[in-house]
């Protein structure tokens, strides 16, 4: 379980939730990485032991070569240890990252619509995919490798010191500190722009996801090549950040090396007198240079430390946000298993953004196993009224009871898995179609697939060599909207839920599959509560009641004939439907 967010500013519940039980692994990679540098310090001292005794110490062709041999060994070991150990440590933090993702999802998951409203879709994802690997990246760049550096780096010193003269480790630890300055200063500016580039990736994410998926609607207008000049806009302010992080980086590493070699030349001049008089051979001046070189490691490491806090705490509280941000609502109490009516008394409801009232007064009942149709022009509240149930919104003023307890007694999730809803877009998945049937299901056969298809006059697995193993594309981008509307219909058959919440179902059809639904449709009546909202009054026959919605009002109630006869609201949307018959006639 993700701890609450305002625990995760304690660096203990930070830790565990990041890297939990992967810590101690990435520890014992940088104990082994440590040991290994030791090693080479060890073995440095051997082969400063070995040039000395060469030739009684003195600078010569078969010295030089051990010199340098010495030295590629070194950093050719050193080279291959470092593989190992990141590419140890990258397995330990991938394995975490997938975790930490999981309850990153799982919380938004469970958030309703306001929660949304807070983040963007590029951002959110941004933030779950993308940061955090920044997170855990920068964190064990900060503790465990800073950690294994400074260790290092002191104990470097402190031979240089013993071995030597205290003065030469004073000189190079002051040389090193004054390379570090610039380094920070260099980091500090890298993370001021590292702060706008993660928003302005955001940003490009969401433009490219709203691109790719609204590439029909672009291509009709002609308009394709909007997305590619905005592309260049977002681009060109992404390539500005990453330019002015890139100046700051890129010359980090220059100077650490320019640094340590300043440090040897230094320490070389220094040296000169000693030996003249013989009191430093060639395997002394090997092992000093080694070990002012293995100070290179930790020097970018702690030049670096600010920046990487820096964005190490801009990205952990971009994560923290996700964890914090709720939506808002106080549902609290129990889970429904089963639902199979619904009651409305003066029920009343505005969306946060919206000053008037999507919902007013309204007053709708629908009793076990019954049909109630909900009609009327566009945006006079339908499709608000057929989502309360979903319990996705605060709850609007009024009684509003399901299954005959107040919805505000029962939990955030009082009614998911206790129905079934088609809303005017349809929600399909990267799978198969199989895999969007199913949703929900366990072990559904084929039979009972295909028998839901026809009921559903879906014919389209039948005219496909992979039949319900289909691909359907990404949200179902190989599939007609009709089609996609006959999936969701179908998907509602297979399921045992009770209650129908269906939004305008038969859009997007032919009159001749209209009537072939409508035929699978009437099996149905009188075996669940069905609450649907529809522009085709064709379906509205088959009602029990028809609840007739003018700007948020109910205006009429009534079967089919009684509100044709009655309803003035009524008769202008059938002679609106008849019309519109006429034309596709």
């Amino acid at each position: 379980m993700a701890p609450p967010a305002n625990r995760l500013r304690t660096a203990r519940d930070f830790i565990r939730f990041y890297f939990g039980p992967e810590l101690w692994r990435l520890a014992l990679w940088t104990v082994i990485k440590t040991a290994v540098s030791f090693s080479v310090i060890g073995f440095s001292f051997y082969v400063s032991h070995l040039l000395n005794r060469l030739n009684d110490g003195r600078l010569t062709k078969e010295s030089v070569l051990i010199f340098v041999g010495a030295m590629l060994l070194i950093e050719l070991v050193l080279y291959l240890v470092s593989l190992w150990v990141q590419v140890g440590a990258a397995r330990c933090i991938v394995s975490r990252r997938a975790f930490v993702q999981r309850q990153l999802l799982k919380h938004a998951v469970s958030m309703r619509q306001p929660y949304f409203r807070q983040f963007s879709e590029g951002d959110l994802m941004n933030r779950i995919l993308k940061e955090i690997q920044g997170v855990q990246s920068r964190f064990f760049m900060f503790s465990v490798k800073g950690l294994d550096a400074a260790f290092l780096g002191l104990a470097l010193l402190a031979v240089i010191a013993k071995r030597f003269q205290p003065s030469f480790a004073a000189i190079a630890l002051c040389i090193l500190l004054l390379g570090v300055l610039p380094l920070n200063a260099l980091a500090k500016k890298s993370s001021d722009v590292f702060s706008s580039l993660i928003q302005k990736e955001s940003r490009y994410t969401e433009f490219t996801r709203e691109s790719l998926e609204n590439i029909r609607e672009l291509r009709s207008y002609g308009a394709s090549s909007l997305p590619i000049s905005r592309q260049k806009e977002l681009s060109r302010a992404l390539e500005k950040d990453e330019n002015k992080r890139a100046r700051y980086n890129a010359p980090g590493r220059y100077l650490s090396q320019f640094t340590v070699y300043l440090a040897m030349l230094v320490l070389l001049f220094l040296t000169r007198d000693l030996s003249a008089e013989g009191k430093l051979k060639v395997g002394d001046f090997y092992l000093l240079f080694q070990l002012v070189g293995l100070l290179f490691g930790p020097v970018v490491i702690l030049g670096e430390f600010p920046g990487f806090f820096k964005q190490l705490r801009v990205t952990a509280q971009r994560i923290a946000e996700i964890l914090e941000a709720d939506d808002g609502l106080s549902y609290t109490g129990e889970r429904l298993k089963s639902i199979d009516q619904l009651y409305f008394k003066n029920y009343s409801f505005s969306y946060p953004e919206s000053e008037e009232a999507a919902l007013k007064s309204v007053s709708l009942e629908l009793k076990p196993n019954e049909f109630v149709c909900l009609v009327g022009p566009v945006a006079s509240g339908k499709s608000t009224l057929l989502r309360q149930p979903l319990l996705l919104e605060a709850l609007g003023s009024g009684s509003f009871e399901i299954q005959g307890i107040p919805a505000e007694k029962l939990s955030a999730d009082g009614t998911d898995g206790a129905l079934s809803f088609i809303g005017q877009e349809i929600t399909l998945f990267a799978g198969t179609l199989r895999e969007n049937l199913c949703l929900g299901l366990e072990k559904v056969s084929d039979e009972a697939l295909h028998a839901a298809l026809k009921q559903a006059a879906f014919t389209f697995p039948d005219t496909m060599p992979e039949g319900l193993d289909t691909l359907v594309g990404q949200r179902g981008l190989t599939l007609s909207g009709g089609q996609k509307k006959r999936l969701a219909l179908a998907r509602a058959y297979l399921s045992p839920a009770k209650l129908w919440l269906f939004d305008d179902v038969l859009s997007a059809v032919d009159a001749s599959t209209e009537a072939q639904i409508l035929e699978g449709f009437k099996k149905e009546l009188g075996r669940r509560s069905i609450l649907m909202a529809t522009h085709r009054l064709s379906a509205a026959r088959l009602a029990d009641r028809i609840y007739v919605l003018v700007d948020g009002r109910i205006e009429a109630v009534g079967s089919f004939d009684e509100l044709a006869a009655e309803s003035p609201a009524f008769q202008a949307l059938l002679q609106a439907d008849q019309q519109k018959e006429v034309r596709h006639a």
